[in-house]
């Protein structure tokens, strides 16, 4: 019997109408079926279409977007939100005002993302290009250090430091902004690199590596806090933090800077989209006593894992501080002191996913982080998108190290390498790359760099990653490697911290995860594929070529790893095409990040530090 109830064979005939379709003949095998397909439109975005061909007023159907939506008259009373929403304007003409990104409109717990220091591992933490990177990135809240000039006007710095060096702005003696009018400072040049070079300082440029985190865009004038907030104009909400730092100058004051901040707010008329932060809680009452939102901002402890809290909860709620920006070194029980008495706390120094994991599991408000864009993840705006930025001198989203959960970003042996004139001796005569610089991870296990901007991958199940190295000089007797960690099922980074040594670990930083795979090429030639079984194991190796030649110094070699769910190869391909492979059917792990590693020592042995460099690393679809 057939499906529509005849006897024998089916005799019915099935007949629609646009835009329904029909496929079929009603048999067994091959049933009726009924579909949508309005102009190439079909399943519910057919409906959609068909519907829009039919609505009244108030409705439209946009073909480029191919979305049914709102139809919103030029020059009316109503225009979209921030948020995609409807948003009443007025009876005519436009009014900026209907886009700002009040306070009160933020995201709720724990969705807000906010910028420190002007996403400062991509902009200098004053520069007029770190405000257009928050607002194009639709940042929630763009956070920057506020310190008062000698006549009461509010200066963004590039950190908390509240003093003008001359080695890095054209003053020409450093100075504490507060001993500076506001008219010398805003003439006041900073030397943060040209779009070729990126590098802050007046000096020779020499033999020196290029640019760092922090300092990728041209050179610009010190930015004033009105300047600030009418450059930001309410598209995301100001945090202006004015607690002090440690070791400031003599004349720095925070009560100072609150009051400058406290003027550059009602000057702009930015109430409604300000957060003043300060560290000091009588200076708290003083900015709840202007009308204004107050927030607090924690001192960095010294350990991890602090438990103490840095104020009495019960004090806290007096001053009537709303908002904090508290330091994840902090242990859980003190986000949640906070949390439970109704602050909105945001974690400081956020930058990883797995930090936005721990913000999510402790329902606080949100992240302030120096990488705001990687740590919001892909899912709302898709980031893994692009070529290699080292090409082009840049640095990535998601490019973190053990130095950046650190917040050290500018030291001579943590900084993420970039590299300025090609032509310069003795490291840019061999074309652009990341640089990994000597001594770069103390002589620890699994020094590594997150690559962020390709994490998550979208399938770790199946992929490709490949790369080139280069070591800039070769020592065959050591165990000098370079290569990737990957398989990891978190972005931790997986650097050795060492337990017992105060210089190495004066926070105390627990080592990092190693549940994951190793790839390596060492400058013997050898290369290899090893894994560590569970999180006390030491590495297992799973297959390797010794017969592989070894790396002759300044020459690029370029590698791919394959993964896919029933195997792992990793192949050196030589300059004349000459290919050497290890493969493993090993399938522990099957994470979603991965990390290029250089690891100068092995066990007891002693330091051999070397320059490496990297470049052209795309992760690309399986085969």
């Amino acid at each position: 019997m057939a499906r529509c109830g005849c006897a024998q064979g089916c005799f019915c005939n099935l007949e629609v109408e646009p835009p329904l379709v029909r496929d079929g003949n009603g048999s067994v095998l091959n049933p009726w079926t009924v579909g949508v397909n309005h102009e190439g439109h079909t399943g519910t975005e057919g409906v959609a279409a068909s519907v829009g061909e039919h609505t009244g007023p108030g409705l439209v159907w946009d073909e480029g977007t191919a979305r049914l939506q709102a139809r919103l008259e030029p020059g009316g009373g109503i225009t979209f939100g921030p948020s995609g929403g409807l948003a009443v304007i007025g009876d005519g003409g436009s009014d900026p005002a209907a886009c700002v990104r009040t306070i009160a409109a933020l995201p709720p717990a724990p969705d807000v993302v906010g910028a420190d220091r002007l996403a400062g591992y991509h902009n200098p933490g004053n520069s007029p290009q770190g405000v257009d990177y928050c607002i194009a990135h639709q940042i929630d809240i763009t956070g920057v250090p506020v310190c008062a000039s000698a006549d009461g006007i509010g200066v963004i710095l590039e950190g908390d430091t509240t003093i003008l060096r001359s080695g890095r702005c054209s003053i020409y003696e450093s100075a504490p902004a507060l001993l500076l009018d506001s008219d010398t400072i805003a003439s006041a040049y900073v030397y943060a690199g040209s779009s070729d070079d990126p590098y802050v300082s007046t000096s020779e440029r020499g033999a020196r590596r290029g640019g760092w985190y922090g300092w990728l865009a041209p050179n610009y004038h010190m930015m004033l806090l009105p300047a600030f907030l009418q450059r930001l104009g309410g598209k995301s909400v100001a945090l202006l933090d004015c607690h002090v730092g440690i070791n400031p100058a003599p004349e720095t004051s925070e009560a100072a800077n609150v009051a400058a901040a406290i003027r550059g707010v009602l000057q702009i008329c930015a109430q409604d989209w300000a957060i003043i932060t300060a560290s000091e809680l009588i200076n708290v009452s003083t900015i709840v006593n202007a009308g204004l939102t107050a927030g607090l901002a924690s001192p960095r402890p010294t350990i991890w894992g602090e438990t103490a809290l840095p104020w009495p909860v019960e004090d806290v709620a007096a001053s009537g501080a709303q908002w904090m920006i508290l330091d994840r070194y902090y242990a859980d029980e003190v986000f949640a002191a906070y949390r439970d008495a109704g602050i909105q706390v945001l974690m400081w120094g956020a930058t990883r996913h797995s930090h936005r994991a721990r913000v999510n599991q402790l329902g606080i408000r949100g992240g302030f982080s120096l990488d705001p864009v990687y740590y919001r993840g892909p899912e709302r705006h898709d980031y893994r998108r692009g070529e290699d930025p080292w090409t082009h001198r840049r640095m990535a989203a998601g490019q973190l190290t053990f130095a950046t959960d650190a917040r050290a970003i500018l030291g001579t042996n943590v900084r993420g390498y970039t590299e300025g004139t090609p032509a310069t001796p003795p490291l840019h005569e061999d074309g652009p790359g990341l640089v990994i610089p000597g001594e770069w991870g103390n002589s620890q296990g699994r020094p590594a760099i997150l690559i962020g901007r390709a994490c998550p991958l979208p399938d770790p199940q199946n992929y490709r990653i490949r790369f080139d190295l280069m070591f800039k000089e070769v020592n065959p007797v050591t165990r000098n490697k370079m290569g990737l960690l990957f398989g990891a099922e978190s972005d931790d980074d997986p650097y050795a911290w060492p337990p017992d040594n105060p210089d190495l670990n004066p926070a105390g930083f627990p080592e990092g995860p190693q549940g994951m795979y190793r790839v390596w090429q060492r400058a013997s030639g050898a290369i290899g594929i090893g894994k560590w079984e569970s999180e006390t194991s030491t590495l297992t190796t799973l297959a390797e070529d010794t017969s592989s030649p070894a790396v002759a110094a300044g020459f690029w070699n370029t590698y791919e790893l394959a993964v896919t769910p029933e195997s792992i190869s990793f192949t050196r391909t030589l300059a004349g095409g000459t290919e050497y492979v290890v493969t493993t059917d090993d399938t522990q792990y099957r994470g979603p990040y991965f990390f290029v590693e250089k690891e100068e020592s092995f066990a007891t042995q002693n330091p051999a530090p070397f320059i490496g460099k990297v470049r052209n690393l795309q992760a690309l679809p399986g085969e």
